[in-house]
């Protein structure tokens, strides 16, 4: 999600730099973009909703023979209202590190937009990284019910990110 919005935002860099010359807030921007990314998150986890129900008695036909007992086919509401919760949180949360950079376009980026094609850094990553990191550890346990579930997702996701950070760092 993050990387679809960061190149998302690329893509708009002179927009947003543009709407900046002639007045817009980085607040609004950075709602506007938001609200886009939270309709597509919405868009999709009720399409995930929809494709899981349709897939569910053909998963259900093809292991039949495997398995020692029946499986019941039926759509749980609850389950489903969880799925498309956590996927548009989760769309919220991993579209705001990139959205952050939204604020730190500078209006002069039209002027310059071939010799600076990058989105800026944001001043201070770990304001923004704080409630996302925080965010989805509470998504993680919500989904686990298990404290000791959760940290070992979280844990083992953290691992996983430093190990993609440093090789990305190798190469």
């Amino acid at each position: 999600v993050a990387a679809s919005v960061t190149t998302f935002l690329r893509r708009r860099l002179a927009t947003i730099a543009i709407l900046k010359t002639i007045g817009a807030e980085s607040r609004t921007l950075i709602a506007a973009y938001v609200l886009q990314t939270q309709l597509l998150g919405l868009v999709g986890s009720l399409a995930g909703a929809v494709l899981g129900v349709a897939a569910q008695p053909l998963i259900a036909w093809v292991l039949a023979g495997l398995l020692p007992f029946e499986l019941s086919v039926r759509p749980e509401p609850w389950t489903l209202a969880r799925a498309v919760a956590m996927g548009v949180l989760v769309t919220l949360l991993c579209a705001l590190w990139p959205l952050a950079r939204v604020s730190t376009v500078k209006p002069s980026l039209i002027l310059r937009a071939h010799v600076e094609s990058r989105l800026p850094r944001a001043r201070r990553p770990w304001l923004v990284a704080a409630p996302i990191v925080a965010g989805l550890a509470g998504l993680a346990l919500w989904q686990a019910g298990s404290f000791r579930i959760a940290g070992i997702f979280v844990g083992a996701s953290i691992v996983a990110l430093a190990s993609l950070v440093a090789l990305g760092r190798l190469v």
